[in-house]
């Protein structure tokens, strides 16, 4: 598991207990977690690093890449992890949760539409050949 599926986890274990007492496989399902956000991460980075600076020394790229990578970071674990909001103390305090196959089920469903979505992004912004490099890199099949 990745820095990203540990900082997951460790966020869900503390401040959303029951939903993830509900996770069935939850190194697994973090690990996938933390692959998922690696990816929007390196996506993000090469879109907020932007092209090379005429005249820019290696400690300027160096920090540029840096600054890039961190602010992907954060706004990746934002999407992917900090949108789920903290478990209420009343859920805590024994009132019936959901059910954890569905929520098992939509978490899945929410991580296959993100890539899906980070996908098509990758596609439009880069074209076919970035889509095949994008499945290759990703483990997904190709198109048929």
């Amino acid at each position: 598991m990745n820095v990203y599926g540990d900082r997951a986890m460790d966020y869900w274990r503390r401040f959303r207990p029951t939903a993830y007492q509900a996770i069935p496989h939850p190194q697994e399902f973090f690990s996938t977690l933390g692959e998922q956000i690696a990816d929007q991460v390196q996506m993000l980075a090469d879109q907020l690093a932007g092209p090379d600076i005429p005249d820019e020394g290696y400690l300027g790229k160096v920090g540029r890449l840096n600054n890039a990578t961190m602010r992907a970071a954060e706004m990746a674990m934002n999407d992917l992890v900090y949108s789920s909001p903290p478990e209420d103390e009343e859920d805590e305090e024994g009132e019936e949760g959901e059910d954890p196959d569905d929520l098992w089920t939509r978490l899945q469903h929410e991580q296959f539409q993100q890539q899906t979505a980070d996908r098509e992004q990758y596609v439009r912004e880069r074209g076919d050949e970035a889509d095949r490099a994008w499945r290759e890199r990703t483990g997904q099949p190709p198109l048929t």
